[in-house]
This record gives structure tokens, C-alpha cells and sequence, in this order.
């Protein structure tokens, strides 16, 4: 079995229901507070996976080459450069994620974390040229890195996920369950009740 395309398919349906949710990314209609609306919602899912998908990912010598994940300080990072505030998780300890010990649960989870990194650098590419910003001036959460080092992470991640992957049911369930975490905070941005502003959104903490 090609465990790629098995995860592909498995998620065929919430991979179209985030980029629904996320479609303002990519719309001409895009603005500085849309932008900085979803950044901030980006750091509450990062905040709340990123210290667990470091503790187990870095427990398995694999997959070491790909952690530790640096989501949320780089968006902390963009929001500054725009002069924006961010969100204070200080004092807010990381949940516990127990399905992440398994390690085909694990690959699943990073299988949407490194997928998202490829989307990242078309959609930096174009909040760019929208808000006429200039090189990784608050896109650094989306291209971190160049193309060529972003391909080199996946095509390693896709080597190890291929050789050691072995139980569908898991790797099925960590990527739809880590899907899932995203979509759910993307429920609350909606469009402001009388915004002036085509393309503007509340955040409905």
C-alpha cells in the first residue's frame, strides 16, 4: 500500500472543508485585519498541538530531523511585524494528546503539519502581492524556509512514512483527528456584521 495516497484519500473531505474555511487566504478580497484574524486563530490550534507533537515526535530517532516545530513563534513573530497583539497562552498549559504515543497516529498528525508547509509557500506568495508586503514581513508562519529545503522535509518525512508505517486505522485517525483541531477553530471566523470592509471578520472567542 502507498500510505501517501491512503492519507490523501482518508482526508479528502476535511482537506476541502479547511480550505473552505480558510478560501479568504487566497480571495482578492483579502485585507490586513482578515489577515491578522487568521493568524491569531492559527496561533490558538498551535498553541494548543505543537508542544505535545514535540514531545512525542522528538521521541522517535525517525522523525527527528523534523522537529522541534517553531508554528507558534513564528506566528508570534508575523503578528509583532504587523504590530498586531497576540494572544497570551503564558500561563495556559499544553493539553495532553495520549494518541500521539502511537507512532502511526503520530505519522498521521504529521502528515497534515508537513502537508500544510507545501500550501504555505503559494499562500505567502500571494499575501505578499495583496497587502504589498514586503519578503517574510508577516508571512514567516507560511515560508519559513525555501522551496527547495520545504520539498526536502516532505520527501524525508514521505520516506519514513512509507518504510515504517503499518496500521491505517491509526495513521487514518491522526490525520483526520489533527484536521479536525484546525477546521474547528476556523468555525468561529465569520463575516462582520456590518463591516465596511469586503472581506473583514470577527473572531468569536
Amino acid at each position: 500500500m502507498i500510505w501517501r495516497t491512503f492519507l490523501k484519500e482518508a482526508t479528502t473531505r476535511l482537506h476541502a472543508e479547511l480550505d473552505d474555511r480558510l478560501q479568504l487566504l487566497t480571495s482578492a478580497k483579502l485585507n490586513h485585519a482578515t489577515y491578522t484574524c487568521i493568524l491569531r486563530e492559527f496561533i490558538h490550534v498551535y498553541a494548543q498541538i505543537e508542544h505535545p507533537l514535540n514531545t512525542h515526535g522528538r521521541q522517535r530517532d525517525e522523525l527527528h530531523f523534523l522537529f522541534p516545530y517553531t508554528h507558534t513563534l513564528r506566528l508570534y513573530h508575523d503578528l509583532k511585524t504587523l504590530q498586531v497583539d497576540a494572544p497570551d497562552f503564558t500561563n495556559v498549559p499544553p493539553p495532553l494528546w495520549p494518541d500521539l504515543h502511537n507512532r502511526d497516529y503520530l505519522l498521521g498528525a504529521i502528515y497534515v503539519i508537513e502537508g500544510s508547509a507545501l500550501g504555505g509557500l503559494h499562500l505567502a506568495a500571494h499575501v505578499r502581492a495583496r497587502l504589498s508586503l514586503p519578503p517574510y514581513a508577516g508571512t514567516y508562519f507560511f515560508a519559513p524556509a525555501n522551496r527547495e529545503r520545504t520539498l526536502e522535509r516532505w520527501h524525508a518525512y514521505l520516506d519514513v512514512l512509507e518504510r515504517t508505517a503499518a496500521d491505517r486505522t491509526a495513521l487514518s485517525a491522526g490525520a483526520c483527528d489533527t484536521f479536525q483541531r484546525f477546521i474547528d477553530r476556523f468555525a468561529s471566523l465569520a463575516p462582520a456584521p456590518g463591516a465596511s470592509e469586503e472581506g473583514v471578520v470577527h473572531v468569536t472567542d
